[in-house]
């Protein structure tokens, strides 16, 4: 937007923030520009305005997040959540953006700060797993902003970099810094000119001279040096506000009135010198809505550091029982987690992984299905475990699901899901404790076993079926025929290798399997007639009639080869011969409706076309609905037709119904390839299911219009809706099967009239 002036940054920053738009607008520069300088300098301040003016003009950021609090894994889960990328680990993220050989420029924030003590601590892991390896990338882009030291971890090989120094003059403008230190005193009301001056000789600091501004003025205390506003502020302090203080120096962010009374209780042992305490430092502290904190990050270590070792474990102690005390607590007098504020949570698991009590704190579910995942990964990180620690697995597994994840039963399921994955049905059960009244839960998974003699899984699942079933949704008890004297209706998944695997669709049971012909098997169609039409990798469609007895053939093979449950006596070969003759050339994406009556095709242009087997022949209607290849599509019967529902490497999810003109809007847009879709009548109601490369779910009631998102963790390679009502979702994981409140899910449908 040319002509678009940026706000101002205030202090006299603005050569600082045209040295950072510059680097912004300019990719020609070093791909590492850094914003450094003491604590209280104004780095923070000056990052927030030049990312403001940044979204107002030329958006060159990709992705802006603050890695305060972090460790390596939530810093990339972070990451991965910005960018809409899968993966737990931190090299599976750096896997998929060294694929994506798009420009990126990230901006990272108070890389000083991160840690579980928000001290900078986590800087060195952040640094080595994370940030170096980004710019080892061609096409990426770093701007960090953190104190010299943190900095110096990434620029300490020699790389090129761009370093906006302001402990230095020449970023900030000398007379606007005296012009916003005299503006800032009138609007306080400061008139003393020697605490302006005092203010003013600050420059460039902006933290400091703000702070200076309410410290007694310079020779107050002739013992303190004028230059030193930390020291005059802390020896113009009341005796009687040391103790708040201290206790307020104990916060990792501004904590409510009642805390902050409940810990200088603790720190003096008396609740009426903790009240006169507070309110004689109540006009020093700094008010941030209705919590306070200290004025600026130089005064809080200055406090920290004039405690001795044995006073500073005092302190730890005092205020680690103050707070656990705190916590409300069940009828067993344990710790009710679900009731904690947010705050009070974090303060707790921040402080215990300062003092090394962490295991306790993180070894109860509640507080990880509740508490912030941030501060929870922080706290895991902190312990020091022998050996594996199943609860880490779990925690690590679910990651990316959870940091936007809200507590409580959503993100019990999802942890139980991953200890299902990882094998631990103990912690699963303790998590399942926690689930109660969720949207979802997972039924069963096949996954890879932690016993390798234990009955085989299905590896990475590639792509997933249902094959003959009682097309009423509903079945009869697991394991039952069905009435034409076949076996019930079961679940086909296609593995990375190709093999076709069958499993019960109640219990998960493995039922079959038949090693595949064709490596890569993209999408599957099942026939009645025990014919399988999949599209591979490369876009090639083919059917396999699994015969024999091979493995667990001989029950997949009776399975396959169950009589039709609708659709007329349907040919795979003549359906594959039909749509290879008037189809795409190079087909993406394959799927048909549940009685194969109709088949669609997308293809690499962005069309999908429809084939309507059980209506007069005719000229199959296509239609261009994506930009870019199709990656997925599924076809449902509805009582006014047939409804296709497709998604793309677009990142949309459009629904059409063939022969006319497609719906004007995407029913989903996100800025990440969609993986897989799936549509059926579930329980009366006709749903769509749809699923990204982030892992990301999305719901849809097509009679009332309610939809849902949902993150139950790991990749989503295929989907499947089937009665009870479950999801069924197949990725590089395995198999999973998700039960579905579809009512608190996508809301309760109207009672009949």
């Amino acid at each position: 937007m040319p002509g678009t002036s940026r706000p101002p940054v205030g202090a006299g920053r603005e050569p600082a923030a045209a040295a950072v738009a510059a680097w912004l607008g300019d990719v020609l520069r070093p791909r590492l520009c850094a914003i450094t300088g003491a604590p209280a300098a104004g780095k923070s301040r000056l990052l927030a305005s030049a990312v403001d003016a940044d979204l107002e003009t030329s958006r060159a950021a990709t992705a802006v997040f603050s890695v305060r609090g972090m460790t390596l894994h939530s810093a990339a889960w972070a990451l991965a959540e910005q960018l809409a990328l899968p993966g737990a680990a931190p090299a599976t993220v750096l896997a998929h953006l060294e694929a994506d050989p798009r420009r990126t420029t990230l901006v990272v924030a108070e890389l000083d700060e991160s840690g579980a003590r928000c001290d900078g601590a986590g800087a060195a892991g952040i640094v080595a797993g994370l940030l170096a390896p980004l710019l080892a990338l061609p096409h990426v882009r770093l701007l960090v902003e953190g104190r010299p030291e943190a900095v110096a971890l990434l620029t300490a090989d020699g790389a090129p970099a761009e370093i906006i120094d302001l402990d230095v003059p020449e970023p900030t403008d000398r007379a606007a810094f005296g012009a916003w230190v005299a503006h800032l005193a009138a609007a306080r009301g400061i008139g003393d000119p020697a605490v302006v001056a005092a203010a003013d000789s600050l420059y460039p600091n902006a933290g400091l001279a703000e702070l200076a501004l309410t410290a007694p003025p310079p020779g107050a205390d002739p013992d303190v040096p004028a230059h030193d506003a930390v020291g005059r502020w802390l020896r113009g302090a009341p005796p009687v506000a040391r103790a708040a203080l201290e206790a307020l120096a104990a916060a990792y962010e501004p904590v409510s009135w009642n805390d902050w009374h409940a810990w200088t209780t603790a720190l003096t042992g008396d609740v009426a010198h903790a009240r006169a305490s507070v309110e004689a430092a109540l006009p020093l502290a700094v008010r941030v809505g209705d919590r306070f904190a200290l004025g600026c990050r130089p005064l809080r270590e200055a406090v920290l550091r004039g405690r001795t070792p044995q006073v500073a474990a005092q302190i730890d102690n005092a205020i680690g029982r103050s707070l656990y005390e705190a916590l409300p607590k069940d009828a067993a007098g344990r710790p009710d987690w679900s009731r904690t504020d947010a705050a009070r949570a974090r303060a707790v698991l921040r402080h215990a992984a300062a003092t090394g009590t962490a295991g306790r704190i993180v070894s109860d579910p509640g507080c990880l299905a509740h508490a912030d995942p941030v501060a929870v990964t922080a706290a895991i990180d902190a312990v020091q475990a022998d050996g594996p620690w199943p609860l880490r697995n779990a925690w690590r597994s679910a990651g990316p699901a959870l940091v936007r994840m809200p507590g409580g039963a959503a993100r019990a399921s999802a942890l139980r899901l991953a200890a299902l994955r990882n094998g631990d049905r103990d912690l699963a059960n303790a998590f399942a404790q926690h689930a109660a009244g969720a949207q979802w839960g997972p039924r069963w998974i096949s996954a890879r076993p932690a016993d390798p003699s234990a009955d085989h899984w299905s590896g990475p699942v590639e792509a997933l079926a249902r094959t003959a079933a009682d097309h009423d949704g509903e079945r009869g008890a697991p394991g039952a025929e069905s009435e034409r004297g076949g076996p019930g209706p079961e679940l086909m998944a296609a593995g990375a290798n190709g093999a076709f695997h069958a499993f019960d669709l109640e219990s998960g049971r493995p039922a079959g399997r038949v090693p595949g012909e064709t490596a890569r098997i993209r999408d599957l169609v099942p026939f009645p007639d025990g014919a399988v039409l999949h599209l591979d990798d490369h876009g090639g469609l083919g059917v396999t009639r699994p015969s024999g007895a091979r493995s667990r053939a001989e029950h997949l093979g009776g399975l396959l080869n169950a009589a039709p449950a609708g659709g007329g006596d349907l040919d795979a070969k003549a359906v594959l011969a039909t749509l290879t003759s008037s189809g795409p050339a190079v087909p993406t994406a394959l799927g048909a409706d549940e009685r194969v009556a109709t088949v669609a095709l997308g293809d690499r242009t962005g069309a999908v076309t429809a084939w309507t087997f059980d209506a007069p022949a005719g000229p199959p209607p296509s239609c261009d609905l994506h930009t870019g290849p199709v990656t997925a599509v599924a076809c449902v019967s509805l009582p006014g037709g047939r409804l296709v529902v497709s998604g793309g490497s677009d990142g949309t999810v459009r629904l059409w119904i063939p022969g006319e003109p497609p719906m004007p809007e995407a029913a989903a847009r996100r800025d990440c390839p969609v993986t897989a879709v799936a549509a059926a009548v579930v329980a009366g109601r006709p749903l769509v299911a749809a699923g990204w490369a982030d892992g990301e779910l999305h719901f849809w009631d097509l009679e009332t219009g309610g939809d849902a998102a949902l993150r139950p963790g790991g990749t989503v390679g295929a989907l499947v809706l089937g009665p009870g009502p479950v999801l069924y979702v197949g990725g590089a994981e395995g198999l999973a099967a998700l039960d579905l409140d579809l009512d608190r899910l996508l809301g309760a449908v109207p009672a009949a009239v």
